[in-house]
């Protein structure tokens, strides 16, 4: 299971990280301390969000509002390294986090079905 935030809540993230400002709608200090852990996990550079893991790799983040830029960056790397489904997953997830294999299954069904016709 992985964590998903849209660009609203990211853009919270980068926002507490500059002014140590919480939002307003966190009310205690169970929420306050769970979002100031979470914002420490993102970061944002380049026009991409970059989620940190535990070992400190930072892995390219995709918001569930951006489906375009999570499409492209399978097909980017599939076109790379032109591997199967399963070696192209395993690749993935080592680049980046919130890439299911059956979110790559279906980018390559369509794929299959595009070059068909």
């Amino acid at each position: 299971m992985y964590l998903t935030f849209d660009t609203k809540e990211l853009n919270e993230f980068k926002e507490f990280a500059d002014t140590k400002v919480y939002p307003l709608r966190l009310k205690t200090r169970q929420e306050k301390y769970r979002f100031k852990v979470l914002s420490s996990m993102f970061s944002f550079n380049d026009s991409q969000w970059f989620f940190t893991n535990r070992k400190g790799e930072k892995l390219a983040f995709f918001p569930s509002d951006q489906l375009k830029g999570k499409t492209d960056f399978v097909l980017l790397e599939h076109y790379k390294s032109h591997f199967g489904r399963d070696r192209l997953f395993s690749l993935i997830k080592k680049n980046s986090y919130g890439i299911s294999k059956e979110y790559v299954g279906e980018v390559f069904f369509y794929l299959y079905i595009f070059f068909r016709l």
